[in-house]
């Protein structure tokens, strides 16, 4: 079972009951830009931790650095990996639907290996 969480935006597009053709463009648009935004190189921490049901079953705590609460957790790193990038674009789309500043990614000059600490 994989578990993630997010602080999700209200769609200010859909302001209707049924959403408009305009209200669903905007919404692919500020989808495609959250995809591309989260495409940066942003780091990613991945910790592991004792499950909460059981000490033996660890379970996998990902965050992206650059931007507090935004957190996901899976049972195996790869799983954690895979939702905290789901979840980055979630993240990254409440914002814009927000008006608010997309966090830049921190360029470190040793930072070019990989985007992942464990």
């Amino acid at each position: 079972m994989q578990i993630s969480w997010v602080l999700l935006a209200e769609n200010v597009a859909f302001n209707e009951e049924t959403p408009s053709k305009e209200g669903l463009a905007m919404s692919d648009a500020l989808r495609a830009e959250a995809r591309s935004l989260a495409d940066r190189p942003y780091h990613f921490e991945i910790e592991c931790e004792p499950g909460e049901l059981s000490p033996e079953v660890p379970r996998y705590m990902a965050s992206v650095r650059e931007i507090p609460y935004c957190v996901a957790q899976g049972f195996t790193e790869k799983e954690a990996r895979k939702e905290i990038s789901s979840v980055l674009i979630d993240y990254i789309l409440s914002m814009l639907t927000r008006g608010l500043d997309v966090p830049e990614p921190e360029i470190k000059p040793c930072d070019h290996n990989s985007n992942y600490a464990v």
